[in-house]
């Protein structure tokens, strides 16, 4: 029985066309999977009062969970916070991947949202913020040198993409 080889530009797209279809099937998935869908039930977390609200508390967990997206690594990730955002609402503004800290900025009609990843112990970055273990002051007190350093390199730029309904935005 006589083997027929492909050449190497034949092989190369036919795995280019199976990794498309297999793209294509992930991004339909993500499609059909709604993270934040259970906000559908739940009335708008109030805004304007401060006191603790269960629901506010349950959106920002989910806005911190998806901060774990790694949205850097590629675009598909990308898509999939994007996906999973826009099932409870909100709009992807920005992502954030600066000195060893990343972040993404996410709004409504209500509010804006700045969620950071904590520390990710596989990445060399995260470690090397982790040791400025130095506490500096703030206004509010004192906090994380690396944690305040990182913050305050997406601060400016969080408020001008959070815009004018949303301006303040405050950091550490």
């Amino acid at each position: 029985m006589a083997r027929t080889s492909k050449k190497p530009a034949e092989v190369f797209e036919s795995e280019k066309t199976k990794y498309e279809q297999a793209k294509e099937k992930y991004r339909k998935v993500l499609k059909r999977l709604k993270p934040l869908s259970v906000l559908e039930s739940l009335p708008s977390p109030p805004v304007n009062r401060a006191a603790y609200s269960d629901r506010m508390a349950w959106t920002l967990a989910n806005m911190a969970k998806l901060a774990y997206i790694k949205f850097e690594q590629n675009d598909l990730e990308k898509e999939r916070l994007e996906y999973s955002l826009q099932s409870g609402w909100f709009n992807l503004m920005r992502t954030f991947d600066r000195l060893g800290t990343q972040a993404f900025l996410a709004k409504n009609d209500e509010f804006a949202v700045l969620s950071f990843r904590g520390t990710q112990p596989d990445d060399w970055e995260d470690i090397k913020t982790d040791i400025r273990v130095v506490k500096q002051r703030t206004i509010e007190g004192k906090v994380h040198a690396g944690f305040k350093r990182a913050c305050e390199a997406g601060r400016r730029t969080a408020s001008r993409q959070a815009g004018d309904r949303h301006r303040k935005v405050t950091t550490p």
